[in-house]
C-alpha cells in the first residue's frame, strides 16, 4: 500500500538472530567460527561462563546479553579482517531465503531496509554490505588498546531498547508507520513489532506467538530446530522480562 504522503518513507526493520537467520544465532556462528580460526582465549572462554552461571539468577539481561568476555583480547582489526570469511561460511547459506526474497521486494517498492539485533557491531556491519540494507544498529563491543575487551557500551538493543535505537537511528526524522513493516521472532520484539501497521512473526516463540494471534499478526512458519528452539523457549519462559 503506497505512503499517503510520498516524502514520509516507509520502512522495513528486520531482526537478525532466528529471524533472517534461520534456527540459529550470529554469535553462535562466530563462537564456532573462532574457535575453528583458534583465536579465543580458554581463559576468557571460561570465565564468561562463570559469569553466565553466577548471574543467571539476576535475569538475562545481565547474565547473557551483556557478557562477551569470550572475545576479550581479540585484535578489532583481525575481526574485521575476517568478517568476509565469516559471511561466505557462516552467515550466508544460514540465510532464510523467503525472507530475502521478502527484502528484496520490499526495496523494489521503495521501503528503506534497516538491521536492528542484539547481534555484534562486526557482524551487523558485513550484513549491512551483502544485503544491501539502508544501515542498522546493534550490540558495540568496546575496543581498548586495539583490541576488544568484552564489554558492551552504549544502549543495548533489547525489549524496549530495540525502540531507542530505532529511533535514534533514524534521527528523528518522520516515518510512515502504518504503511512499514518489521520482522521479528521473540516475545522481546513485541514493542518494536506494534509501532508498524504490519507486523510479522517469523517462527515466533510460544509468548510472540500468542499475542500475534490475538492481534491478527501475520505469522511465517518454518520447520522446527528444536536445540535452538528450545533454548529461546527456556530463556523466555524462564525469564521473561529484560
Amino acid at each position: 500500500m503506497p505512503s499517503p504522503d510520498p516524502q514520509i518513507p516507509r520502512i522495513a526493520v528486520f531482526d537478525v538472530d532466528w529471524t533472517l537467520l534461520e534456527g540459529t544465532s550470529a554469535e553462535t556462528q562466530l563462537l564456532g567460527f573462532l574457535i575453528g580460526k583458534r583465536m579465543l582465549r580458554w581463559r576468557y572462554l571460561l570465565y564468561s561462563l562463570a559469569r553466565l552461571i553466577f548471574f543467571l539468577p539476576l535475569g538475562v539481561n545481565r547474565a547473557v546479553l551483556k557478557n562477551r568476555y569470550y572475545m576479550r583480547g581479540i585484535r578489532a582489526e583481525d575481526m574485521r579482517r575476517l568478517m568476509p570469511e565469516f559471511f561466505s561460511a557462516r552467515l550466508g547459506p544460514r540465510l532464510s531465503r523467503p525472507l530475502l526474497q521478502r527484502m528484496e521486494d520490499l526495496k523494489r517498492r521503495g521501503f528503506r531496509i534497516y538491521l536492528i539485533s542484539g547481534t555484534l557491531d562486526f557482524i551487523l556491519d558485513i550484513l549491512i554490505r551483502k544485503l544491501g540494507a539502508d544501515g542498522g544498529l546493534c550490540s558495540r563491543l568496546e575496543v581498548r588498546d586495539g583490541k576488544l575487551t568484552g564489554k558492551i557500551i552504549g544502549p543495548y538493543p533489547y525489549y524496549q531498547g530495540k525502540i531507542t535505537i530505532l529511533k535514534e537511528l533514524l534521527g528523528g526524522g518522520k516515518v510512515d508507520y502504518p504503511n512499514s513493516t518489521a520482522f521479528g521472532d521473540t516475545w522481546a520484539d513485541v514493542p518494536l513489532l506494534s509501532l508498524f501497521g504490519h507486523p510479522v512473526a517469523v517462527h515466533p516463540d510460544f509468548f510472540l506467538k500468542r499475542h500475534a494471534r490475538a492481534r491478527g499478526w501475520e505469522i511465517v512458519r518454518r520447520k522446527a530446530v528444536y536445540g535452538p528452539f528450545l533454548m529461546r523457549f527456556w530463556l523466555n519462559t524462564v525469564y521473561r522480562r529484560p
